[in-house]
């Protein structure tokens, strides 16, 4: 599931994008900054696609025990091309 969250931090607002997904008994989040202004619709559906293929990728990664940092990074950067 992922959701748009509002925080605070030093007096300013802010939004990030969290993916919650569960792996076995325990509830993880993982989230990814937005901006101080939330986007239109249509970007929020790109950064919401972006973070489900993020997520996909990594765990595809973990699944084979790939721990090459330098291969997770390039397929990251590709990834954040992919919505700009």
């Amino acid at each position: 599931m992922v959701y748009v969250e509002q925080f605070i931090l030093k007096g300013k607002k802010y939004y990030r994008l969290v993916h919650t997904i569960r792996k076995g008994n325990k509830i993880t989040h993982r989230a990814k900054y937005i901006g101080k202004e939330l986007p239109k619709k249509g970007r929020l559906e790109q950064l919401n696609l972006a973070v489900l293929w993020e997520w996909l990728v990594l765990v595809h990664l973990m699944f084979y025990q790939i721990k090459n940092s330098e291969l997770i990074f390039k397929i990251e950067k590709f990834i954040s091309l992919i919505v700009l």
